[in-house]
């Protein structure tokens, strides 16, 4: 696949969480498919219907067991099947006793009566969604599960403990010596909010960590740990993470992926934050061999249709925090476990870690009110998990009930002990996921697609208090498209509109309605908050798609793209009158924008050709000192060639590419890619074509001098094989040198001559 293609199609589309890429999905349902072919709830259907920015797939869990057991033995399977599968025979929508009615009331605000009304949430979603889409299915009886999964949290600690005030605290610790070497960290969108990421350091020690995929296609996390002294590397060590799955989903499940999402360096302490998925098989109690069938037999029941399986598979997926000690040899302190897939996660400024995970519920068809541990999320230290009460399960609207069959948690842990996590307080938004953002005391959550839900939860000492919800139309890009300040929250949008096309087949008499895209526009809305509007502007970059926004005091930036590269500037400084300052066009688009130093942003992505062919990377430096006259300062290209192709991790993860004013360094990652011809045959047989060998992998580094990018130094070196964990993907520096990370090696770079004084290798 040519560069060109592979960037335009990383880059123009939405990122969407792993879990719902294509192939994953196809990995989740072959997977399953063996297990339970048999619901007619199709996964494309309900994540296209409204819901495709809030569905995140992390699992299934089964587990049949009461209240007060978390893990007692599944003896009710049969009756249960039996009973379900004939209310869903009954039912065509929610009606009568079979699906209570849910109350009215401010969504996210208030918590559950009991188990049973979650229960009965996510029950009536279920069969809104059975009914809405058990005709969407081809009629060979293929039919796909629903997959649904888990998260989790609840606080183990006495409600009478009293958590002083910490003293804030940086990442790395609050008690380095005054005179080591002055060293990078993680970009943080808000001053004090902590960030995290796949590599940190304290100044003496590199942390590292990444995934690699068996010859099975299982992955492995791994952490690599390396001390460094005047770019010299004196010690290093790779560690295997290994969670231990029976603490958190109970015994019998196999552990099949350990991925590693995200790390902080804070107090003395390497947290590590991964996922990790287990599976169960069981024979199934009601499947009946027939001479005509192998693994499944087909039931028809009607109207519906399902798979009988032969074999039951249980899936379920949860989020760690690995603990470490710093320095040479890391050693595991202990571990705490939230059920779900992992989202995002902060640390507060007063020493607290909100981590947020999101969670769906188990296979609704078997499900029955005792079976707690299939829709009721759990988290707690290694020792101590239990599940989350029911008053700190935050209910919606009733009128969202088609999309609650999960939910957001959010879990806080004190951090202010050097060496140890304590869980404080915990919060599930029933039916809620999406893009986060926190302020240093409000975390707030956005979802959907057409439409953005906002919650906003204010925390404090690692309290969780849901305060406000409202809602704007469009969708947004990421979690830099929000913002808090001086006592409003701002959120820039993508809105695109639809029409109805009915589409008449004269020769069958018969036709269908179907939705087109008619038009986009992009607005930013101003919100008090209590999340309601008090200003806006809308219409801006008609036909485009917001691609980066900076949001500096009282101005908004926003790059908006379809051929170029509009970078708008925005004027919030009357909430309820925003105006538009000026709009500053140039080729491409930047993926990223960060403050370089006062007058001059940084920006970073794709350049492209005056057709909106993509065709490399752009650095830009625009002169913003007069927000209404945006001019650009200098702009540098690395384009590819008909030989030689280049791309960078940092279009799309914009924690790979080092920006560094203080010491007047950007650092790009750049992957290169060269044309290889092939020769084979003689004479009439003769023929050739072009190929790319394994890429080369490094950095580029540039000061930003005179107003002017200069390249100051290069390297890179050949991948032996394509997997992530061979490539480069981060650089920070550290007194006078740069380490460049991979899986496979830290590479020491001098920041003087941009020659190599060190490696460590890791494979």
């Amino acid at each position: 696949m040519k560069n060109d293609d592979k960037v335009k199609d990383m880059l123009t589309e939405e990122k969407i969480p792993r879990e719902l890429e294509p192939d994953s999905i196809k990995e989740m349902l072959d997977k399953k498919a063996p297990a339970r072919k048999r619901k007619n709830i199709h996964m494309a259907a309900r994540i296209t219907a409204g819901a495709a920015a809030c569905a995140v797939i992390c699992g299934t869990a089964l587990h049949f067991a009461g209240e007060n057991d978390k893990f007692k033995d599944k003896d009710v399977i049969s009756s249960e099947y039996e009973k379900v599968t004939t209310q869903i025979q009954e039912v065509d929508v929610p009606q009568g006793e079979d699906v209570p009615t849910l109350v009215s009331q401010a969504p996210y605000m208030s918590g559950a009566k009991d188990y049973s009304e979650v229960y009965q949430l996510y029950r009536t979603s279920y069969k809104t969604q059975y009914s809405k889409y058990k005709y969407s299915y081809a009629t060979n009886g293929d039919m796909t599960d629903m997959a649904v999964g888990e998260a989790a949290e609840e606080d183990n600690e006495d409600e009478s403990v009293q958590y002083a005030a910490p003293t804030p605290k940086t990442e790395g610790g609050a008690d380095e010596e005054p005179d080591e070497p002055e060293f990078s960290d993680t970009y943080n969108q808000e001053e004090g909010v902590l960030e995290a990421d796949i590599a940190k350091t304290d100044g003496k020690n590199i942390y590292f960590v990444y995934d690699k995929y068996d010859d099975s296609y299982n992955a492995n996390a791994w952490l690599n740990s390396a001390a460094v002294e005047d770019g010299k590397f004196i010690y290093s060590e790779k560690i295997a993470l290994d969670p231990d799955i029976d603490v958190i989903f109970g015994e019998g499940y196999e552990k099949n992926n350990v991925r590693v999402e995200d790390m902080y360096v804070y107090n003395g302490t390497v947290a590590v934050i991964g996922t990790v998925d287990g599976t169960k098989k069981e024979p199934n109690p009601d499947y009946v061999e027939k001479e005509d069938t192998s693994d499944y037999e087909y039931i028809d029941i009607g109207e519906d249709c399902f798979y009988q399986p032969k074999t039951l598979y249980y899936n379920k997926s949860a989020t760690f925090v690995m603990l470490f000690t710093t320095g040479d040899s890391p050693q595991l302190i202990d571990t705490y476990y939230q059920e779900g897939s992992y989202n995002d996660v902060r640390i507060s400024p007063d020493g607290y870690m909100y981590l947020i995970t999101d969670y769906f519920a188990q296979d609704l068809s078997w499900l029955s009110e005792g079976d707690l541990n299939d829709f009721v999320p759990s988290k707690g230290m290694s020792g101590s998990v239990e599940l989350i009460s029911p008053d700190e399960i935050l209910m919606p609207a009733d009128e969202e009930a088609e999309y609650n069959i999960g939910g957001t948690v959010v879990g806080s842990l004190d951090m202010n002990t050097s060496g140890s996590a304590v869980p404080v307080d915990s919060k599930v938004l029933a039916g809620y996921t999406g893009n986060v953002y926190s302020s240093a005391d409000n975390i707030y959550t956005a979802v959907g697609w057409d439409d953005t839900d906002i919650t906003r939860i204010s925390v404090s000492a690692g309290n969780i208090v849901p305060a406000a919800s409202g809602r704007v139309e469009g969708r947004i890009k990421d979690q830099f498209s929000m913002s808090e300040y001086n006592g409003y929250f701002r959120i820039a949008t993508t809105k695109d509109n639809y029409m109805e096309i009915y589409d008449h087949d004269e020769s069958e008499n018969d036709g269908f309605f179907y939705s087109e895209r008619d038009g986009r526009d992009n607005r930013i809305y101003v919100l008090d908050l209590d999340l309601n509007e008090v200003g806006s502007i809308k219409g801006f970059g008609k036909d485009e798609e917001i691609k980066s926004v900076n949001y500096a005091g009282d101005i908004a930036y926003v790059v908006t793209y379809v051929q170029t590269d509009p970078l708008f500037a925005i004027d919030l400084s009357d909430p309820t009158s925003p105006v538009m300052l000026d709009e500053f066009k140039l080729p491409g688009y930047s993926t990223y924008m960060q403050k370089w130093d006062d007058g001059l942003l940084f920006g970073f992505g794709v350049n492209a050709d005056e057709n909106g062919w993509e065709t490399g990377i752009r650095l830009n430096m625009f002169d913003n000192s007069d927000p209404s006259d945006l001019k650009l300062a200098d702009s540098y290209e690395i384009n590819q060639d008909e030989d030689t192709e280049y791309y960078s991790l940092g279009c799309w993860d914009r924690k790979a590419t080092l920006i560094a004013p203080e010491k007047d360094l950007i650092a790009v990652e750049v992957v290169k890619e060269t044309s290889i011809v092939i020769e084979s045959g003689e004479g009439e047989e003769h023929y050739s074509y072009t190929t790319y060998g394994n890429p080369e992998t490094g950095y580029w580094f540039f000061s930003f001098e005179d107003g002017k990018f200069v390249l100051k130094g290069q390297f890179s070196e050949p991948m032996s094989d394509y997997s992530e964990s061979m490539a480069y993907q981060r650089a920070m520096y550290i007194g006078d040198y740069v380490y460049i990370l991979s899986g496979a090696r830290f590479t020491a770079i001098s920041i003087d001559d941009f020659t190599v004084t060190d490696q460590a290798d890791f494979t």
